[in-house]
Protein backbone atom coordinates (compact mmCIF):
# COMPACT_ATOMS: atom_id res chain seq x y z
CA UNK A 1 0.00 0.00 0.00
CA UNK A 2 1.00 3.63 -0.58
CA UNK A 3 2.18 5.64 2.40
CA UNK A 4 -0.51 7.89 3.43
CA UNK A 5 1.08 10.47 2.58
CA UNK A 6 1.72 9.95 -0.78
CA UNK A 7 -2.23 9.88 -0.60
CA UNK A 8 -2.21 13.82 0.96
CA UNK A 9 -0.17 14.55 -2.13
CA UNK A 10 -2.41 12.98 -4.69
CA UNK A 11 -5.77 14.74 -3.01
CA UNK A 12 -3.49 18.01 -2.64
CA UNK A 13 -3.11 17.81 -6.56
CA UNK A 14 -6.38 16.96 -7.80
CA UNK A 15 -7.16 20.14 -5.33
CA UNK A 16 -4.82 22.46 -6.03
CA UNK A 17 -5.78 24.02 -2.80
CA UNK A 18 -4.64 23.24 1.09
CA UNK A 19 -7.77 23.89 2.36
CA UNK A 20 -9.97 21.71 0.11
CA UNK A 21 -8.15 18.94 0.42
CA UNK A 22 -8.34 19.25 4.67
CA UNK A 23 -11.75 18.98 3.99
CA UNK A 24 -11.85 16.21 1.43
CA UNK A 25 -9.52 14.36 3.82
CA UNK A 26 -10.86 14.96 6.65
CA UNK A 27 -7.72 16.04 8.20
CA UNK A 28 -6.40 19.93 9.49
CA UNK A 29 -4.75 22.20 7.30
CA UNK A 30 -1.43 21.75 8.97
CA UNK A 31 -0.94 18.59 8.58
CA UNK A 32 -1.91 18.58 4.84
CA UNK A 33 1.00 20.82 4.98
CA UNK A 34 3.37 18.75 6.95
CA UNK A 35 2.87 15.67 5.06
CA UNK A 36 4.08 17.67 1.95
CA UNK A 37 6.92 18.89 3.53
CA UNK A 38 7.70 15.50 4.63
CA UNK A 39 7.55 14.38 1.23
CA UNK A 40 9.51 16.97 -0.21
CA UNK A 41 12.38 16.59 2.15
CA UNK A 42 12.42 12.50 1.64
CA UNK A 43 12.79 12.79 -2.18
CA UNK A 44 15.24 16.60 -1.64
CA UNK A 45 12.56 17.75 -4.51
CA UNK A 46 10.45 20.66 -4.49
CA UNK A 47 6.48 19.06 -5.04
CA UNK A 48 4.05 22.01 -5.36
CA UNK A 49 4.51 26.40 -5.76
CA UNK A 50 2.71 28.93 -5.95
CA UNK A 51 2.45 31.19 -9.56
CA UNK A 52 0.87 33.93 -9.06
CA UNK A 53 -1.23 32.93 -6.26
CA UNK A 54 -2.27 29.74 -7.45
CA UNK A 55 -0.86 26.99 -6.51
CA UNK A 56 0.89 24.39 -9.00
CA UNK A 57 2.39 21.29 -9.46
CA UNK A 58 6.56 21.62 -9.59
CA UNK A 59 7.71 19.60 -12.76
CA UNK A 60 8.81 17.33 -9.79
CA UNK A 61 5.50 17.12 -8.38
CA UNK A 62 3.93 15.79 -11.61
CA UNK A 63 6.70 13.41 -12.56
CA UNK A 64 5.76 11.94 -8.80
CA UNK A 65 1.67 12.03 -9.34
CA UNK A 66 2.35 10.21 -12.90
CA UNK A 67 3.93 7.69 -11.20
CA UNK A 68 1.87 7.42 -7.73
CA UNK A 69 -1.00 6.81 -9.88
CA UNK A 70 0.29 4.23 -12.03
CA UNK A 71 1.28 2.43 -8.96
CA UNK A 72 -1.93 3.02 -7.19
CA UNK A 73 -3.88 1.52 -9.98
CA UNK A 74 -1.18 -1.77 -10.03
CA UNK A 75 -2.22 -2.13 -6.22
CA UNK A 76 -6.12 -1.88 -6.97
CA UNK A 77 -5.40 -4.72 -9.39
CA UNK A 78 -3.74 -7.02 -7.12
CA UNK A 79 -6.08 -6.10 -3.77
CA UNK A 80 -8.59 -7.10 -6.42
CA UNK A 81 -6.43 -10.29 -7.39
CA UNK A 82 -5.86 -11.20 -3.57
CA UNK A 83 -9.79 -10.88 -2.58
CA UNK A 84 -10.48 -13.37 -5.79
CA UNK A 85 -12.51 -10.80 -7.43
CA UNK A 86 -11.62 -12.38 -11.18
CA UNK A 87 -14.85 -13.18 -11.48
CA UNK A 88 -16.73 -10.29 -10.98
CA UNK A 89 -19.00 -8.56 -13.61
CA UNK A 90 -17.54 -6.56 -16.31
CA UNK A 91 -18.06 -3.36 -16.40
CA UNK A 92 -17.64 -1.55 -20.25
CA UNK A 93 -17.40 1.75 -21.76
CA UNK A 94 -18.67 2.57 -25.16
CA UNK A 95 -18.48 5.73 -27.18
CA UNK A 96 -22.17 6.07 -28.34
CA UNK A 97 -22.11 5.22 -31.58
CA UNK A 98 -20.11 1.28 -30.80
CA UNK A 99 -22.53 1.27 -27.91
CA UNK A 100 -26.04 1.19 -29.79
CA UNK A 101 -24.82 0.18 -33.08
CA UNK A 102 -21.90 -2.15 -32.73
CA UNK A 103 -21.77 -3.60 -29.04
CA UNK A 104 -26.01 -4.13 -28.22
CA UNK A 105 -26.52 -5.75 -31.78
CA UNK A 106 -23.43 -8.28 -30.16
CA UNK A 107 -24.47 -8.47 -26.56
CA UNK A 108 -25.66 -12.20 -26.62
CA UNK A 109 -23.03 -13.32 -28.51
CA UNK A 110 -20.51 -11.38 -26.35
CA UNK A 111 -22.02 -12.72 -23.43
CA UNK A 112 -21.61 -16.46 -24.44
CA UNK A 113 -17.88 -15.78 -25.41
CA UNK A 114 -16.40 -14.10 -22.46
CA UNK A 115 -19.02 -16.32 -20.11
CA UNK A 116 -19.57 -13.41 -17.90
CA UNK A 117 -23.41 -13.21 -17.15
CA UNK A 118 -24.33 -9.75 -16.52
CA UNK A 119 -21.42 -7.28 -17.90
CA UNK A 120 -22.61 -3.47 -17.52
CA UNK A 121 -22.20 -1.06 -20.20
CA UNK A 122 -22.07 2.25 -20.14
CA UNK A 123 -22.48 4.73 -23.39
CA UNK A 124 -21.16 8.03 -23.05
CA UNK A 125 -19.04 10.51 -24.88
CA UNK A 126 -15.21 9.71 -25.58
CA UNK A 127 -14.37 12.33 -23.17
CA UNK A 128 -15.90 11.06 -20.63
CA UNK A 129 -15.49 7.61 -21.05
CA UNK A 130 -11.26 8.48 -20.73
CA UNK A 131 -11.82 9.97 -17.66
CA UNK A 132 -14.33 7.12 -16.68
CA UNK A 133 -11.53 4.96 -16.95
CA UNK A 134 -8.72 7.17 -15.06
CA UNK A 135 -11.31 6.71 -11.92
CA UNK A 136 -11.13 3.05 -12.84
CA UNK A 137 -15.26 3.26 -12.95
CA UNK A 138 -15.24 0.81 -15.79
CA UNK A 139 -13.00 -1.86 -17.12
CA UNK A 140 -12.14 -0.51 -20.33
CA UNK A 141 -13.29 1.45 -23.00
CA UNK A 142 -14.71 1.26 -27.15
CA UNK A 143 -13.60 4.36 -28.56
CA UNK A 144 -14.24 5.74 -31.92
CA UNK A 145 -12.57 8.56 -32.67
CA UNK A 146 -9.10 10.42 -32.14
CA UNK A 147 -8.04 10.40 -28.99
CA UNK A 148 -4.89 10.62 -26.54
CA UNK A 149 -2.86 7.33 -25.55
CA UNK A 150 -1.53 8.20 -22.54
CA UNK A 151 -0.43 5.46 -20.53
CA UNK A 152 -3.24 3.29 -22.00
CA UNK A 153 -2.47 -0.02 -23.31
CA UNK A 154 -4.44 0.69 -27.18
CA UNK A 155 -5.65 -2.14 -29.36
CA UNK A 156 -7.76 -0.94 -32.62
CA UNK A 157 -10.00 -3.00 -34.06
CA UNK A 158 -12.03 -1.82 -36.88
CA UNK A 159 -11.23 0.81 -39.17
CA UNK A 160 -14.35 2.48 -40.33
CA UNK A 161 -15.88 4.53 -42.98
CA UNK A 162 -16.95 7.88 -41.81
CA UNK A 163 -19.93 9.16 -44.17
CA UNK A 164 -21.43 11.99 -45.32
CA UNK A 165 -25.61 11.61 -45.89
CA UNK A 166 -28.48 14.25 -46.51
CA UNK A 167 -32.31 13.54 -47.62
CA UNK A 168 -32.87 11.74 -50.96
CA UNK A 169 -34.21 14.41 -52.16
CA UNK A 170 -31.29 16.92 -52.01
CA UNK A 171 -29.39 18.02 -54.65
CA UNK A 172 -26.27 17.09 -53.83
CA UNK A 173 -27.88 12.92 -52.52
CA UNK A 174 -25.78 10.48 -54.50
CA UNK A 175 -23.41 13.04 -56.23
CA UNK A 176 -19.53 13.40 -55.49
CA UNK A 177 -19.13 17.39 -54.31
CA UNK A 178 -16.19 19.31 -53.17
CA UNK A 179 -16.14 20.78 -49.32
CA UNK A 180 -16.24 24.35 -50.80
CA UNK A 181 -19.56 22.67 -52.52
CA UNK A 182 -21.09 22.02 -48.68
CA UNK A 183 -20.06 25.69 -46.88
CA UNK A 184 -23.55 27.19 -47.71
CA UNK A 185 -25.63 23.81 -46.22
CA UNK A 186 -26.85 23.23 -43.05
CA UNK A 187 -24.35 21.53 -41.19
CA UNK A 188 -25.95 19.10 -38.44
CA UNK A 189 -22.75 18.33 -35.77
CA UNK A 190 -22.40 16.24 -32.88
CA UNK A 191 -21.80 17.90 -29.46
CA UNK A 192 -18.22 19.10 -27.76
CA UNK A 193 -16.79 15.55 -26.30
CA UNK A 194 -18.03 13.07 -29.01
CA UNK A 195 -16.15 11.64 -30.95
CA UNK A 196 -17.60 12.10 -34.49
CA UNK A 197 -17.17 15.71 -33.48
CA UNK A 198 -13.03 15.06 -33.16
CA UNK A 199 -12.70 12.73 -35.96
CA UNK A 200 -14.46 15.59 -38.16
CA UNK A 201 -12.38 18.18 -37.38
CA UNK A 202 -9.34 16.08 -37.44
CA UNK A 203 -10.07 15.54 -41.56
CA UNK A 204 -11.34 18.44 -42.39
CA UNK A 205 -7.51 19.47 -41.24
CA UNK A 206 -5.93 17.62 -43.18
CA UNK A 207 -8.05 18.86 -46.22
CA UNK A 208 -6.77 22.64 -45.10
CA UNK A 209 -10.62 23.28 -44.29
CA UNK A 210 -12.30 23.99 -41.03
CA UNK A 211 -15.78 23.57 -39.35
CA UNK A 212 -16.09 27.07 -38.97
CA UNK A 213 -16.10 27.86 -42.93
CA UNK A 214 -19.24 26.15 -43.21
CA UNK A 215 -21.78 28.80 -42.27
CA UNK A 216 -24.65 27.32 -41.19
CA UNK A 217 -24.08 24.83 -38.27
CA UNK A 218 -26.17 22.89 -35.44
CA UNK A 219 -25.06 21.29 -32.50
CA UNK A 220 -27.18 18.05 -32.14
CA UNK A 221 -26.25 15.80 -28.94
CA UNK A 222 -28.17 12.97 -30.11
CA UNK A 223 -27.65 10.59 -33.27
CA UNK A 224 -31.10 9.73 -33.40
CA UNK A 225 -32.58 13.29 -33.53
CA UNK A 226 -29.70 14.40 -36.05
CA UNK A 227 -30.80 11.34 -38.35
CA UNK A 228 -34.66 12.47 -38.03
CA UNK A 229 -33.84 16.18 -38.61
CA UNK A 230 -32.03 14.74 -41.91
CA UNK A 231 -35.08 13.17 -42.79
CA UNK A 232 -37.07 16.13 -42.73
CA UNK A 233 -34.83 17.99 -45.06
CA UNK A 234 -33.38 20.12 -42.11
CA UNK A 235 -29.89 19.77 -43.19
CA UNK A 236 -26.75 17.12 -43.74
CA UNK A 237 -24.48 15.45 -41.14
CA UNK A 238 -21.57 13.46 -41.22
CA UNK A 239 -21.84 9.90 -39.49
CA UNK A 240 -20.40 6.73 -38.60
CA UNK A 241 -21.62 4.05 -41.54
CA UNK A 242 -22.82 1.88 -38.96
CA UNK A 243 -24.95 4.83 -37.41
CA UNK A 244 -26.53 5.38 -40.98
CA UNK A 245 -26.64 1.70 -42.29
CA UNK A 246 -30.28 1.14 -41.72
CA UNK A 247 -31.48 3.97 -43.20
CA UNK A 248 -29.38 4.22 -46.12
CA UNK A 249 -30.48 0.48 -47.07
CA UNK A 250 -34.42 1.74 -46.73
CA UNK A 251 -33.27 4.92 -48.77
CA UNK A 252 -34.49 7.18 -45.61
CA UNK A 253 -31.07 8.82 -46.45
CA UNK A 254 -28.40 9.44 -48.95
CA UNK A 255 -24.86 9.24 -49.69
CA UNK A 256 -22.84 12.57 -50.14
CA UNK A 257 -19.22 11.51 -51.50
CA UNK A 258 -16.66 14.32 -51.02
CA UNK A 259 -14.33 14.47 -53.97
CA UNK A 260 -10.90 13.73 -51.76
CA UNK A 261 -12.10 9.71 -51.39
CA UNK A 262 -13.26 7.93 -48.53
CA UNK A 263 -12.59 8.96 -44.89
CA UNK A 264 -12.25 6.15 -42.07
CA UNK A 265 -11.38 6.08 -38.48
CA UNK A 266 -10.03 3.37 -36.09
CA UNK A 267 -12.12 2.15 -33.47
CA UNK A 268 -9.86 1.20 -30.22
CA UNK A 269 -9.83 -0.79 -27.37
CA UNK A 270 -8.65 1.18 -24.54
CA UNK A 271 -7.51 -0.47 -20.49
CA UNK A 272 -5.19 0.11 -18.21
CA UNK A 273 -2.10 -2.31 -19.14
CA UNK A 274 -2.29 -3.74 -15.69
CA UNK A 275 -6.03 -4.54 -15.79
CA UNK A 276 -4.92 -6.85 -19.02
CA UNK A 277 -4.16 -9.79 -16.03
CA UNK A 278 -7.63 -9.71 -15.25
CA UNK A 279 -9.81 -12.87 -16.68
CA UNK A 280 -12.77 -10.63 -17.59
CA UNK A 281 -10.65 -8.38 -19.58
CA UNK A 282 -8.61 -10.54 -21.22
CA UNK A 283 -11.60 -12.52 -22.52
CA UNK A 284 -12.84 -9.70 -23.97
CA UNK A 285 -10.10 -7.90 -25.56
CA UNK A 286 -9.69 -11.43 -26.95
CA UNK A 287 -13.05 -11.99 -28.21
CA UNK A 288 -13.59 -8.98 -30.19
CA UNK A 289 -11.81 -10.09 -33.37
CA UNK A 290 -13.90 -13.04 -33.59
CA UNK A 291 -16.81 -10.52 -33.34
CA UNK A 292 -16.11 -9.05 -35.97
CA UNK A 293 -15.38 -11.84 -38.01
CA UNK A 294 -18.99 -13.15 -37.89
Amino acid sequence: MLDYRYHTFMALAECLNYTKTAKKLNMTQPAVTKHIQYLEELHGVQLVQYQDRVLTLTNKGKLLLSHLLKLQSEINVIVEQLEQKEEANLTIGASKTIGEFYLLPQLTSLKTKIQIPSPSLIVDHTNNLLQMLDQHEIDLAFISGPFEPKNYYVQPFLHHPVVLVCHPDHPFAHQTVSLEDLINEHLLLRENGAGMLDTLSNFLKEESFNLQQFKHRTTIGNIHLAKNLIKAKQGIGFFYQMAVKDELERNELAPIYLEHGEWRQSFYIVTHPEYLALDRVKQLVQAIPTLIEE
